[in-house]
């Protein structure tokens, strides 16, 4: 027998050993006898319970495939018997061959119903900082990892629920409904990234639907993460407030005298070409960002330092012409009848402005309202009280205009002003003319 055909039968002996040898696995053993072991592995690594719940299903060939039912880990010490996180379908794969060679080829990874709830309380203490600050048991193993190549063909999470909940503010945000999917992980080549949800804050007010899609490169080595073509789009719902809770719909029906209105949608869109973000030192290369915001249309130029801490943001706000009376509806502002049909038809405002967590300042304002031109600066000092300070300039402005129509049959409107105010009636020449409407 020629040397050549004894090699054949040997490697083919040998994948037939294999073959058999993983169907003897495969039918042999219960996928089960395993979940001891991982929550144990999961506890020891995260200092947490993890309990699987659902089903185990276990694959060997071509793929090491993993598919496991409900799971649950437990939360941080002080905070509750609440899990952290829930699971409610996990699917993942890793194929064999190349992992005995050193690389690590996973296929898509699944995860449907996750849960995770995010606290912070009041002394500042959070429920997953013990997760990013515990060390790995055992520190790094003595030869190094022996994977040279980690490659996976993306992440699909369905159905997911994030929130995050301040003890001390007590305020609370959620995402609901939220849908993550990429393209190939593993290496420096862009990945295409969606991301879409329902963001609210869990009491049924309003409500932002939104999808993100990008192409994202990250960068470990420097810190640094890089989004292209950027676009996010969504609508923004003001919905109905609780029995005797106030709303912004509510208080601007009673400023207009209009009836409060059934909820509102309001449409956006933002798009920039590219945003550079360094977590190292929490800085945003300068970014320019393409703004619609129901009819109204923005152009902001924005550059950040310290996001991580003192989330220093300075940039530029340009609002090109538009007609007030035509684009302020779709943002659910309903403007009065006035006067002069005319009025409320042209504006345009430019602005610099720089904000910090406690004050917003607006310098080099330029605004244009119909016939009035206003300049100057604006701030508000302090954001939690809401002091205002400005110092602004006007040119000129016809109050007139934007007075009620006059009343049918009459040619005036109705002047509720005293007559020891109003403008027809005498007065000393050097006295100041009070303005014609209430403050």
């Amino acid at each position: 027998m020629k040397p050549t055909r004894v090699l054949a039968w040997i490697a083919g002996g040998a994948v037939a050993l294999v073959v058999v040898a993983i169907a003897a696995v495969v039918l042999l053993v219960d996928p089960g006898d395993f979940r001891a072991t991982i929550e144990q592995r999961v506890a020891a690594a995260t200092g947490r319970t993890l309990e699987i719940e659902g089903a185990l299903g276990l694959d060997l060939f071509p793929w090491i495939a993993l598919d496991v039912g409900r799971v649950t880990l437990g939360n941080a010490p002080g905070f509750g018997d609440a899990p952290f996180l829930t699971a409610e379908r996990t699917r993942l794969g890793v194929r064999l061959l190349p992992l005995l060679r050193g690389r690590l080829e996973a296929r898509r990874i699944a995860v449907e119903g996750l849960q995770v709830a995010l606290v912070t309380q009041a002394d500042g203490t959070t429920n997953w900082q013990d997760l990013a600050n515990r060390p790995q048991p055992g520190g790094e193993s003595a030869g190094g990892s022996p994977l040279r190549e980690v490659s996976i063909a993306g992440l699909d999470l369905a159905g997911a629920t994030l929130t995050l909940r301040d003890e001390g503010e007590r305020t609370a945000t959620r995402v609901r409904e939220l849908e993550v999917h990429t393209g190939a992980l593993g290496g420096t080549a862009p990945v295409e990234v969606r991301v879409a949800g329902l963001l609210d804050a869990g009491d049924g007010t309003a409500s932002t639907r939104f999808a993100v899609d990008a192409e994202a490169t990250i960068d470990v080595a420097a810190s640094r993460a890089t989004l292209r073509a950027l676009v996010v789009e969504g609508e923004r719902s003001a919905g109905a407030p609780a029995a005797g809770a106030g709303s912004s719909g509510a208080q601007r029906a009673v400023a207009t005298g209009s009836a409060p209105s059934a909820a509102r949608t309001v449409p956006f869109r933002v798009a920039s070409p590219e945003v550079r973000y360094d977590w190292g030192t929490g800085a945003l290369a300068p970014t320019t960002l393409d703004v619609r915001w129901g009819d109204l249309p923005l152009s902001v130029e924005l550059r950040g330092e310290r996001l991580a801490d003192d989330r220093l943001v300075t940039g530029r706000v340009r609002v090109p012409e538009f007609a007030p009376r035509e684009v302020l509806p779709s943002l659910g502002i309903d403007l009065p009848a006035t006067r002069d049909p005319q009025a409320l038809g042209r504006a345009a405002v430019d602005a610099s402005f720089r904000s910090t967590p406690t004050r917003l300042q607006v310098d080099s304002l330029v605004a244009t309202l119909d016939r009035s031109k206003i300049s100057g600066t604006a701030a508000i000092e302090d954001l939690e009280r809401g002091a205002l300070a400005f110092d602004l300039k006007v040119d000129a402005v016809d109050l007139d205009a934007y007075r009620p129509p006059a009343e049918p049959g009459t040619g005036a409107a109705p002047d509720a002003t005293p007559a020891a105010t109003r403008r027809d009636a005498p007065r000393d020449a050097a006295a100041p003319t009070p303005l014609p409407f209430d403050t």
